[in-house]
């Protein structure tokens, strides 16, 4: 279970229900924890919603910090996948036998220590799993060559909703680029030909120098904090709306995973880099104009780096066929989904037969065209 507020603390939110004592869990799409045994409500005060620019910390003075003083915290439970790696944080009454990454079974139970970064804000579940499986429905029937018994809803995926730790990084940047812009001209030339001759066109490059200034402020550019197995498909769907973003609480983590960070601030904030490195070659390249360029290189200066960490949600989902395990993931914001999913063989075959008679039936009638 996640700390509060500072993480140093060892005091933790309540989630037994005060009517009956059972369990509370968050219901996805409101404000309100429910116990699964009574169906009591109970409403989650709001300590404010958006972007949460307030709650930004600057990057430098945290390392440094993290760095001088050693700063590490040891989460009391955490399961490790055997299998697929995954980490997840699990709060005192969760008891857990199967990895909601990709369904493993082997796996065991650690104590990890991970930097004390505070957990800024939250986006909650706004997607239920009823609405997951509904959605899921619909992108599997538009996958031409899945198999029939996924599209006629057969075979059934298993879900595990799942809170995966993000960074958002600010920063200014201000870069100096130097480049050769490219521009075509063209010119005529007359070959000679077995029937006489013809003109043709060659093209041909001008190179000029250039060199400029790039200057780019970056807002909330999102890294995802972890070495998640499913992180591919994860960078797919993370177009989450900010501006519904809460501050973060416990309650919203109620019934549900939490994965562990295992990338450190400093690697997010390299990742980060790498990021605004090829958004900052982009404008470059729009910079240099022309029509093509080469040997374009640039150097960056960073400043005013802020960062803050936030807890996003997503639906991990996987699914059996034939002895082989497909995983895909849904956005529980915005309900965007990514994946793999099964290939029938029947129908590719089908389809690349379909296309040979298709051209088949050209090649006869062009033949019959000319012949008749």
């Amino acid at each position: 279970m996640a700390y509060i507020n500072d993480m140093k603390t060892e005091e933790y939110i309540d989630s037994k229900c005060p009517n009956c004592g059972s369990t509370l869990v968050f219901v996805a799409g409101s404000r309100q924890t429910q116990c699964v045994s009574c169906d009591s409500t109970f409403d989650i005060e709001s300590l404010g919603t958006g972007k949460l620019d307030h709650l930004e910390t600057n990057y430098a003075e945290t390392v440094s910090k993290l760095v001088n003083q050693n700063q590490k915290v040891a989460f009391q439970r955490v399961i490790h996948c055997e299998d697929c790696g995954g980490l997840i944080n699990l709060n005192p009454h969760t008891i857990s036998t199967e990895c909601p990454f990709c369904g493993s079974k082997r796996v065991v139970e650690e104590n990890k220590e991970e930097e004390i970064i505070n957990i800024a804000g939250i986006i909650p579940f706004i997607i239920t799993e009823k609405e997951v499986k509904e959605n899921y429905k619909k992108w599997i029937k538009r996958k031409m060559f899945a198999p029939s018994k996924l599209k006629k809803g057969k075979i059934s995926p298993k879900y595990s909703g799942v809170y995966i730790p993000f960074y958002t990084f600010d920063s200014e940047t201000f870069s100096k680029y130097t480049a050769w812009r490219g521009d075509y001209y063209y010119t005529y030339r007359t070959v000679k030909t077995k029937n006489g001759t013809r003109t043709e066109r060659v093209r041909h490059t001008r190179w000029t120098f250039r060199s400029g200034n790039i200057n780019i402020n970056f807002d909330d550019l999102l890294i995802v904090g972890t070495n998640n197995p499913l992180n591919n498909y994860i960078r797919k769907i993370d177009d989450f709306n900010f501006t519904t973003m809460e501050v973060y609480q416990e309650q919203f983590m109620l019934g549900y995973y939490a994965e562990k960070p295992s990338i450190s601030l400093e690697n997010g904030f390299s990742n980060a880099k790498e990021e605004m490195k090829r958004q900052i070659r982009n404008a470059c390249v729009r910079d240099i104009g022309g029509d093509t360029y080469r040997d374009l290189k640039f150097t960056t200066q960073y400043s005013n780096v802020t960062f803050k960490q936030i807890m996003a949600p997503i639906y991990n989902g996987y699914l059996s066929y034939n002895n082989k395990k497909f995983n895909f993931v849904c956005n529980g914001q915005t309900g965007k989904f990514s994946g793999k999913y099964p290939i029938s063989p029947i129908k590719i075959v089908l389809f690349v037969l379909s296309i040979l008679i298709v051209v088949i039936l050209i090649i006869i009638l062009i033949y019959s065209f000319y012949n008749s």
